[in-house]
């Protein structure tokens, strides 16, 4: 990075001779924050009376790694009076990068409460490589809107916005998106125009082309089809950032992700309708939400084969909210589902584990308890009551009776789920398709006991031919660790306070699922 800034500074004080940093930077930073540094750099050497403006990747004025946060901080606290954002493709033919002006003066920001947001749609060129000139061009309004910012005079413009300084402040990661802090418009009880989304897409399908798994030839680009990436091929037909929506072969009920956003250069093939929507109508990754958020069927046409046509597709009826307002449900919803991500990721792939000490003893399952067939019950007999019925995979229904009064565990005896384990609540029924401990031979903590038969994948000790089976024998032979009873307890608390966390995650999917359905239900009001 110090070449790249070699442009700007023909001897840039802030490299060491050997590549490095410098001491005087305000805070760590991981050297590929090349940027960071910079900014950084002309921030701290600014005079009293110093004034700078810097051109820097949008990235930097929202990113929440710590050492942007700790920039933007410093920026807000010191010099930094007005960011002005510009449009994609804007430094069009070398970079499409979306950039923003940062603009110091640390005589101007030290006696003004607020900060100034200018936001550039259009700077007199369309945004391509080829640069035509254009007739909609925001500069000279927002050059007028910084002079007067300087002279301590606000102009009420669209294009502008004042933030106290507080504001920014109060966020705690010292956010630099002007649309961070625009007073969001209640569109909640808004009457959205509906158009069809032929009125707002191209559509794309004559490019498609399918190719049978015989001709394939592996390479690096996604195959598409109607549920996502099929496979990679050698060679592509799209290289541009479209929405794929599938034509056959998926669901169409509400909530079916069926819509879906393609990016570089990939291969579709003739089971996903290609659009190309129009970006000064509507923005991609809303018409993605509104698609996956529809009940699709009633533009489904067939019975053996459901389909869903390009005159059906054209057809489909959405709101379509002003840009502006479409670019603040995108950031809302990008929040959530970053939530819900996040929180999944917990949910999915957390275990239960023990952290094995080699000292422990390992002792064998028949001599820790005694295993019995349950109580025959099918489902036909199964009389509607309060108490759960466990069978070859936990609880199958509730009975009005029960003959187990004390939490025990549970073994699957028959069935695809044989081997799988559970502890019994203390009032309840146990099937013939389940083991259940008659009773412990040793001391042992049940939650731990469960824990540790799960480790052992019982399952794969299953016998095949016909339903797969584990017999009490088969069980008896297997070992695992048992330390003193006070270790189990201590592994199963810590145990049960990450489930409790991991309880919390699901929680947290289900309430930004919802919020993600209101949102978008709300689009829809009539």
């Amino acid at each position: 990075w110090g070449d790249k800034f070699n442009v700007i500074l023909a001897n840039p004080p802030f490299m060491s001779p050997k590549g490095g940093v410098s001491t005087h930077k305000k805070f760590s930073v991981p050297s590929n924050r090349s940027e960071v540094l910079f900014v950084d750099y002309i921030m701290n050497h600014l005079r009293p009376r110093g004034r700078a403006g810097i051109i820097v990747p949008e990235g930097i004025i929202f990113q929440s790694a710590t050492a942007y946060k700790k920039l933007r901080e410093n920026l807000v606290n010191d010099g930094l009076y007005a960011v002005v954002s510009l449009p994609s493709g804007v430094f069009q033919p070398y970079s499409g990068v979306k950039t923003s002006i940062l603009l110091f003066d640390n005589e101007l920001a030290s006696r003004n409460s607020e900060m100034l947001f200018v936001k550039v749609e259009n700077d007199g060129f369309d945004l391509g490589a080829s640069k035509r000139p254009i007739k909609k061009n925001d500069i000279p309004q927002a050059l007028e809107i910084i002079n007067a910012w300087k002279s301590g005079k606000k102009l009420e413009s669209k294009l502008a916005l004042y933030v106290k300084k507080d504001e920014i402040i109060e966020s705690g990661d010292y956010n630099l998106s002007g649309d961070r802090y625009r007073v969001a418009t209640d569109y909640s009880n808004a009457k959205w125009p509906m158009v069809d989304l032929g009125e707002v897409c191209e559509i794309l399908d004559s490019k498609r082309k399918p190719i049978t798994k015989a001709d394939r030839v592996s390479g690096e680009y996604p195959y598409y089809g109607a549920t996502g990436i099929l496979d990679y091929v050698k060679d592509y037909i799209f290289d541009e950032k479209l929405v794929l929506i599938g034509e056959d072969g998926a669901k169409w009920g509400v909530g079916d992700k069926t819509a879906f956003i393609a990016k570089g250069k990939y291969w579709v093939n003739n089971h996903a309708h290609v659009l190309r929507p129009d970006r000064k109508k509507i923005l991609d990754e809303l018409l993605v939400e509104f698609i996956n958020s529809m009940d699709l069927m009633p533009y489904i046409t067939g019975v053996t084969v459901p389909k869903l046509n390009q005159e059906k597709l054209r057809s489909i009826k959405i709101p379509l909210p002003p840009l502006e307002i479409q670019e603040q449900i995108v950031v809302e919803l990008d929040g959530y589902q970053n939530i819900i991500s996040g929180a999944r990721q917990i949910a999915d792939n957390w275990k239960p584990k023990i952290d094995i000490d080699p000292e422990w003893e390992k002792v064998k399952l028949g001599d820790v308890f005694k295993l019995s067939s349950g109580n025959g019950l099918t489902q036909v007999n199964i009389v509607k009551g309060e108490y759960p019925v466990y069978g070859g995979n936990g609880i199958n229904g509730h009975h009005n009776e029960y003959f187990l009064d004390k939490p025990t565990i549970v073994i699957g005896r028959v069935g695809a789920y044989c081997g799988s384990v559970h502890v019994t609540e203390p009032k309840c029924w146990v099937t013939d398709n389940g083991l259940y401990a008659v009773n412990f031979l040793q001391e042992v903590d049940i939650k731990y006991l469960a824990v540790a038969l799960e480790a052992l994948n019982i399952n794969q000790f299953a016998k095949t031919g016909g339903q797969p089976s584990i017999s009490q024998n088969t069980v008896y032979e297997l070992k695992i660790s048992l330390p003193p009873l006070e270790t189990q307890k201590a592994i199963i608390e810590k145990i049960e306070a990450e489930r409790a966390l991991v309880e919390s995650s699901k929680k947290l999917i289900n309430i930004y699922e919802q919020k993600t359905k209101d949102v978008l239900s709300n689009l829809w009001s009539e």
